[in-house]
């Protein structure tokens, strides 16, 4: 996709982005020993400008305190919000697992997803920190 023209194509200018290596969820399988695990696609990459925290708008202010307790979010975790091409990304809405992606070392899982398709198809994710995952493609 050509971010040529599109609101995250000018940010790309101005903000520093980075590579991103994302995976999507399958399904859950059963181990040999009865225990349920998450299946992924191989790991890919895309192009994102991510940001610790709970972000509103690209350069915009971290979310406070409050709000994090509105929207149900724990305060002592770890989130961040990617800006990105759409590549497909979705949260565990309807689902037994979601989506992930590695940011600075760590395994991120999908919290939410705003397809910002009116703005030359890119999305805004919001993904909290999956201290269970280590990043395997990094080993």
């Amino acid at each position: 996709m050509s971010l040529i023209n599109s609101v995250l194509g000018q940010a790309w200018n101005v903000i520093p982005h980075s590579t991103i290596l994302y995976r999507k969820y399958i399904d859950r399988s059963i181990s040999d020993f009865g225990v349920s695990k998450a299946e992924f696609t191989e790991w890919k990459s895309v192009e994102a400008i991510t940001q610790p925290g709970i972000i509103s708008s690209f350069g915009g202010k971290g979310v406070e305190l409050k709000d994090y307790k509105e929207m149900g979010l724990d305060w002592s975790r770890r989130y961040v919000t990617a800006w990105m091409p759409n590549v497909g990304l979705e949260p565990a809405v309807n689902r037994n697992g979601a989506d992930e992606f590695i940011y600075d070392g760590q395994v991120f899982t999908v919290l939410q997803v705003e397809n910002w398709g009116s703005y030359n198809g890119w999305i805004r994710a919001y993904a909290v920190q999956n201290k269970t995952q280590i990043p395997s493609s990094e080993s």
